[in-house]
């Protein structure tokens, strides 16, 4: 999240901000976590692992091969 402060002020002092929206996804685990990624200038947020997740997905990093070991994303 911290890098966020760094990547804002980089838009602004190239003039690009306005032209920019700035997503934060990955590592959100927490409500806190969103406040903090907007406190620092985030415009929105993505929670696509948490999801994954809550379904039962155990990361095995193989969606593509359709064999999915839980079958979260086996079609």
């Amino acid at each position: 999240v911290l890098i966020i402060g760094l990547i804002l002020q980089t838009l602004i002092e190239n003039g690009l901000r306005e032209r920019v929206i700035l997503r934060v996804d990955g590592g959100l685990k927490s409500g806190m976590d969103v406040m903090m990624a907007a406190a620092m200038g985030a415009d929105e947020y993505g929670f696509g692992s948490v999801a994954m997740i809550a379904t039962g997905c155990v990361m095995a990093r193989i969606c593509h091969t359709n064999n999915c070991p839980v079958g979260v994303a086996s079609q």
